[in-house]
């Protein structure tokens, strides 16, 4: 309420009074409370602590989290710098649990930025009026919790190219990449999708399943996290989270050593089942195979003997997998 925090690469500064700021601010842009910068250095806010045991309480996956905080506050828009923040679960399971945290921690970033949510089950891009609800003042979007049939390509020209806007009973408009919100996602399972133009729309982030359904963030810190905090914890995470602004100004994204980088790769390429397979019995396929045959074993052994696979997704999935985990691929064409 005080004023605009300027953060750059050296400091965060004091708030700068509206009355002394030379732009234009959205109103419903000011966040309803006055900024205290604190020192944290001995007792940080609750949810810095939070964002630690997210990242397995590991250096650079914690730092790697503050660079993504801070790019995401941060709201430069272009079309070659912009990707989607994807956020999942550390532990791919075809039976999710939920309640690890990943919501918890990217509903923190509307406490600072304007944040609208969607419902990332029925979320379709391409539905008329589904961008209704966005303008020039909206920073960033979540889609909560995407479906197994969520298509992450059917949002490559949102990120690369902005948003196109349809309200009713008025004219289309589009927002530019520099003027829309970036897109935020929370799924428990990988997005579907590999090679370089998924890979250049996205950052992915490995959430550690420290908490659950059965320990979650009110049994570790005993309160609820924004409802229940005091103007001094409010001072903490508004100073928490300005310093990664700073953080992501002065390092860019922090990449951290990934966890199982390729299998989740292998997942996103293909499928969980088909994945968890080959892993296991890729080392009997060291002669040449007959597809079909290859086929049938497949759904043997994976308990899918109804299952419609065809022999070209079949193949392109086994080369896809060779690619990712360094094998050679051959394949022999003969009249049987």
């Amino acid at each position: 309420k005080d004023g605009a925090v300027k953060v750059t690469k050296e400091s965060v500064a004091p708030p700068v009074p509206y009355k002394e700021f030379d732009r234009l601010v959205w109103a419903k842009q000011i966040v309803n409370r006055d900024f205290n910068y604190t020192d944290i250095s001995n007792d940080g806010p609750v949810f810095a602590d939070f964002v630690f045991k997210l990242a397995n309480n590991n250096v650079p996956r914690y730092n790697y989290l503050c660079s993504i905080i801070g790019y995401a506050l941060n709201n430069y828009r272009t079309s070659s710098n912009t990707r989607a923040i994807i956020i999942n679960d550390e532990i791919v399971s075809d039976l999710p649990e939920g309640g690890s945290g990943k919501s918890l921690f990217v509903k923190s970033f509307g406490h600072t930025r304007i944040l609208v949510l969607k419902d990332g089950k029925t979320f379709n891009p391409n539905k008329s009026f589904e961008w209704s609800d966005i303008d020039e003042s909206v920073d960033l979007v979540l889609l909560d919790e995407t479906s197994a049939n969520f298509s992450f390509e059917d949002l490559f020209s949102v990120i690369t190219d902005g948003i196109t806007v349809e309200k009713k009973y008025a004219d289309k408009y589009r927002l530019p990449i520099e003027k829309s919100p970036l897109i935020l996602i929370t799924t428990n399972k990988p997005v579907s999708g590999y090679g370089g133009s998924h890979k250049r729309r996205q950052y992915n982030v490995d959430i550690h399943q420290y908490f659950n359904q059965k320990h979650t963030p009110m049994d570790e810190y005993g309160h609820t996290f924004f409802q229940d905090w005091n103007v001094e914890e409010w001072a903490k995470f508004d100073t928490f989270m300005m310093q990664c602004v700073q953080y992501y100004l002065q390092n860019g994204i922090v990449q951290p050593p990934e966890i199982d980088n390729k299998y989740k790769d292998a997942i996103r390429a293909t499928n969980v089942t088909f994945v968890e397979w080959i892993y296991d019995v890729i080392g009997d396929f060291q002669c040449f195979t007959p597809t079909n045959t290859a086929i049938q074993r497949y759904k043997d052994e994976t308990g899918q003997p109804h299952l419609k696979v065809d022999a070209r997704t079949f193949k392109r999935y086994v080369k896809t997998i060779c690619e990712i985990f360094d094998y050679d691929f051959k394949e022999h064409r003969d009249s049987g």
